[in-house]
């Protein structure tokens, strides 16, 4: 079953493919799921709910009212056929080919998540202990939620085996450039292999030069 990707950004046609390449890795169906390229920057406009404000998200479409929601999106978001929305922006889409692959694994593995197909009970545990080392001084990060720090972990993993380890060790460098990025990918190493040590079968640690 391929994946459903709509919408009308430039860039749909190739990035249709590059998804799918994602989905496919997976070996996962991905029943009830659509994703949406959208081609309009709703990131400074107030009458859309915070999930279209944001780079990427995953929406639940049961239920979902029209008030706050983009035009291009609600005939998908009315598709009894459509469970789940993966939410693409164009401030998103319109950066590297790299960052719009891993934010989209990420949400694929939310739409994983909400799908009962896997948990992140593991990490949790891991993540408890590690907290509990480290203590009250630590700064903690949206890494530092089991379900995030799972989904960037298979971010990595799902990247590393389509576009291979050196593609996604470069994208990590250009990425860590900025310094909020750098503190981000330490972060990220470090924990991935705190949890790995505790946890042999979660995914590899990132690679990165600045660990």
């Amino acid at each position: 079953m391929d994946l459903r990707v709509e919408g009308n950004h430039s860039r749909a046609d190739e990035l249709r493919t590059l998804l799918r390449r994602v989905s496919d890795s997976t070996g996962i169906e991905p029943v009830q799921l659509a994703v949406f390229l959208e081609s309009v920057d709703y990131a400074c406009d107030a009458s859309v709910g915070d999930h279209f404000r944001k780079p990427a998200g995953l929406v639940n479409c049961a239920g979902t009212a029209h008030e706050g929601v983009p035009p291009s999106v609600r005939p998908l978001m009315a598709d009894p056929t459509c469970r789940y929305l993966i939410w693409l922006s164009k401030p998103l889409l319109d950066e590297d080919t790299e960052q719009i692959l891993w934010v989209f694994a990420h949400e694929y593995r939310h739409f994983m998540h909400r799908s009962g197909i896997v948990d992140a009970n593991e990490i949790a545990c891991s993540l408890m202990a590690i907290h509990q080392n480290e203590g009250t001084a630590t700064q903690y990060s949206n890494l530092d939620r089991p379900e995030e720090l799972d989904c960037e972990l298979f971010a990595h993993e799902t990247l590393t085996r389509i576009l291979g380890a050196e593609a996604v060790h470069s994208f990590i460098e250009r990425r860590c450039a900025d310094p909020q990025g750098a503190a981000y990918y330490q972060r990220l190493r470090y924990l991935a292999r705190e949890v790995k040590a505790s946890n042999p079968g979660v995914q590899a640690t990132p690679a990165s030069g600045r660990a």
